[in-house]
């Protein structure tokens, strides 16, 4: 019995609009609320089996009526083996790990041979300093950094932590009363620092805000009262003398003997703990691999938020790690990862205090490190759980579902990033394209991230009054991989909006979502304008002024204003290679909250336009929303995509790369893997290259040579990071744009 995924989507619906996901589990919960469902829609929903990471069956199409006019009924008849009770077996004739201990990781690189029997590799142990012969040397959880000073008479438990420039005062929260914190200077005779007005669990006593020195003696007192604010007691004075508190020091950050521990809040599910607590000892020797030593010696508390609540979150300068207790191993390492740098991460303005400017630099390398992390823990420990988690959920959770067609995203206006959570759409996708950047260096330098921090704390310690700033960032990181697919480094994150280091520019902006999944693929539409703080959905009213009257909004209950560009009519100019063009004519989709609310942009796919309508070959589309142009020129945008028609792939044993040329129709492609030559001929502008030989988890850079149907040829570089679609095909669709076929991509023109 293998795992499955489910596909839903509503009837009225092209795309997979309700549920798409491998899902090991025996349910899945559909929120209507959340999906913007009424409840009478009809439901189309099909079911696939995987084993060892592949789609060995695909079972009926099924239909649910959620009005209860008509019963669940199949829409397609099982096969004749399937009637028979057989299973179609995947195919297995290309190559094998032989060292590999089970199916999961037979088709990985690598040598897992594991002497000792202790579930981590010989090469893992001698890699980071333990004894392959020995099964009582394995990483154990690390030594505590203790961070709490204790408030002894404070009365409540309350404790303090200290940082560089202030302390931050804390206590536990309780369910039946409040706390208020009165604290002053001990030669203040008011309460200058507070009288209340701070968080529900804790006060930040930053000295430059409150004018101190960082040697003065505190004195303060709990007060406490009921949930109806109703005063209880005050508690007995307490006292902080700040010159006996040992400050970090700026020749701290980044010591070589900085080290990283981690606790739990008391109220954490003992099963969730142990889960966490056995991974994270055995993923912090990788993490210090990859990262060298954290900028403080720091204890995280891993705090429980509650079920459901979606927390995955740093904060307190790397100190407390808000988590809804789901066990997400790359989402861990994520917020590890921002946890390493401590108060000193790449997103902090003049203060050290969170500034989203660059959060294009600091979450791609957040999650760009988390895959990369990944893939080595699957390698160091082939048999642990949290391994078969990885490979049994691999998009998303072993490789961005995105990263396959990188070429097609990467120089999307709308991905542009400032500010990153413009709507989810939107984030997801930075996310994607930062990550795969990150993963694209690593593989030019594989301790590029170790060095750049150690750069990076280099620069702090020198020059206290430096922060970080897109221009240094990128110098640092030039000087460490001094080019990325045959370009300057500089000149090719230049090309990327998600590192250009500032909010969205106030306009229209044309929406796309490119999703190739294999064999079959799709693409949504929608439109929207980026308000003054970047967002494209809700916009605060202060800034609804600065917003041109032709642009619909919607105010909500909540105060917000939202876009609604619902409705829009937009034309799809669609072009082959050789310049054939067909033109449709779509209308975003209109659908209303019970309130009056749009649901959404109104994101729109149109069936016509799915990938496996259109030929094998490399199509540019046009995408104009034309209501919208008289105002602004950038309602227009253009996008590339493949055709998949006619493309075959056996996901069990075919790897697939596609090379699209936006300037030669017709011609040969070369590429080398692995030292050997493959060439295969440019049709439509795309060549198709398919190998049983090429390894599932190869990566590096690759030599692309095109030569045109005039015998001129040209070379380009791009990068395989191991991924693969979000149907578990191993493909990758490379888009080289140089219309004047000079050997120079037009994006570096």
């Amino acid at each position: 019995m293998g795992a499955y995924y489910i596909d839903i989507k509503t009837a009225d619906s092209s795309a997979r609009n309700i549920y798409i996901a491998l899902n090991k589990v025996e349910s899945v919960s559909l929120n209507f609320n959340e999906l913007r469902l009424k409840g009478d829609e009809i439901l189309i929903g099909q079911f696939k089996e995987i084993i060892d990471g592949f789609v060995v069956d695909e079972y009926p199409t099924f239909e649910i009526d959620l009005s209860g006019k008509n019963p669940p009924r199949e829409l397609e008849k099982p096969s004749q083996k399937q009637k028979d009770g057989q299973k179609p077996q995947p195919v297995t004739k290309r190559w094998t790990n032989p060292t590999a201990p089970n199916g999961l990781v037979k088709y990985l690189s690598g040598d897992f041979t594991d002497t000792d029997g202790d579930g981590m590799t010989d090469v893992a142990e001698t890699k980071y300093g333990f004894n392959l012969n020995d099964p009582s040397s394995f990483p154990a959880e690390p030594e505590l950094v203790e961070n709490k000073l204790p408030i002894e008479s404070s009365e409540i438990g309350a404790y303090y932590e200290v940082y560089r420039g202030k302390i931050i005062i804390k206590w536990s929260e309780s369910p039946d009363v409040d706390y208020s914190l009165h604290l002053k200077t001990s030669d203040s005779s008011s309460w200058n620092i507070y009288y209340g007005g701070h968080y529900i669990d804790s006060a930040e006593v930053n000295f430059n805000k409150f004018n101190l020195k960082g040697n003065e003696k505190l004195v303060g007192s709990f007060g406490k009262s009921d949930k109806d604010g109703n005063f209880v007691e005050q508690y007995s004075e307490f006292e902080i003398d700040l010159s006996h508190v040992k400050f970090p020091q700026i020749s701290d950050i980044g010591a070589p003997d900085n080290r990283i521990s981690y606790t739990f809040s008391s109220d954490f599910p003992e099963d969730a703990e142990s889960k966490y607590r056995e991974f994270l000892k055995r993923v912090l020797p990788i993490m210090y691999s990859y990262l060298g030593p954290p900028a403080e010696s720091i204890n995280v508390l891993i705090k429980n938020m509650g079920e459901d609540t979606d927390y995955f979150m740093i904060v307190d300068n790397g100190r407390t790690f808000l988590s809804d207790t789901d066990f997400i191993p790359r989402l861990i390492v994520h917020e590890l990862v921002h946890a390493w740098k401590g108060g000193y991460t790449i997103t902090s303005d003049k203060n050290w205090e969170y500034d989203k400017a660059l959060s294009g630099f600091e979450e791609g390398g957040a999650e760009g490190l988390a895959f990369e992390i990944i893939h080595e823990y699957v390698r160091d420990y082939p048999n642990d759980v949290a391994t078969e988690q990885l490979l049994n959920y691999k998009p998303f959770q072993y490789w961005s579902k995105s990263t396959t067609y990188y070429d097609s995203l990467k120089n999307l206006r709308w991905t542009g990033a400032g500010q990153f959570w413009t709507d989810n759409d939107a984030a997801y996708i930075r996310y994607s394209i930062s990550a795969t950047t990150i993963q694209m260096m690593i593989k030019e330098n594989p301790d590029f991230m170790k060095q750049f921090l150690s750069m990076y704390y280099k620069r702090i310690r020198e020059n206290p009054d430096w922060r970080p700033n897109r221009g240094d960032i990128i110098d640092m990181w030039a000087a460490l991989v001094p080019a990325l697919n045959g370009y300057p480094l500089k000149e090719y994150l230049n090309t990327i909006p998600v590192f250009n280091g500032r909010n969205l520019d106030r306009g229209i902006y044309a929406l796309t979502e490119i999703r190739p999944y294999g064999a079959i693929g799709d693409q949504q539409f929608a439109v929207s304008y980026a308000a003054p703080n970047g967002r494209l959905w809700d916009i605060e009213e202060n800034d609804i002024k600065k917003i041109p009257k032709w642009v619909k909004v919607v105010k909500g209950s909540d105060g917000y204003y939202y876009m609604d560009f619902q409705d829009s009519i937009f034309m799809v100019e669609v072009a082959n290679a050789h310049g054939q063009q067909t033109i449709y004519s779509f209308k975003t989709i209109w659908k209303r909250h019970p309130n009056g609310l749009p649901t959404g942009y109104g994101w729109v796919g149109p069936e016509e336009l799915n990938m496996e309508n259109f030929p094998i070959g490399l199509y540019k589309e046009t995408v104009t929303f034309t209501d919208y142009l008289p105002y602004d020129s950038e309602a227009s945008d253009t996008f590339y995509f493949f055709g998949l028609k006619g493309v075959s792939q056996n996901r069990a044993n075919e790897y697939v790369i596609m090379i699209g040329v936006d300037g030669v129709p017709s011609g040969t492609a070369e590429i080398y893997i692995d030292g050997v030559k493959y060439t295969a001929p440019i049709i439509n502008g795309a060549a198709v290259f398919t190998s049983t030989e090429w390894k599932f988890d190869m990566q590096g850079r690759v030599l692309i040579t095109i030569t045109n149907a005039d015998g001129i040829s040209k070379t380009y570089y791009r990068t395989i990071v191991e991924s693969g679609t979000y149907h578990l095909y191993y493909q990758q669709q490379f888009i080289i744009v140089d219309i004047g076929f000079n050997g120079i991509e037009d994006q570096f023109e």
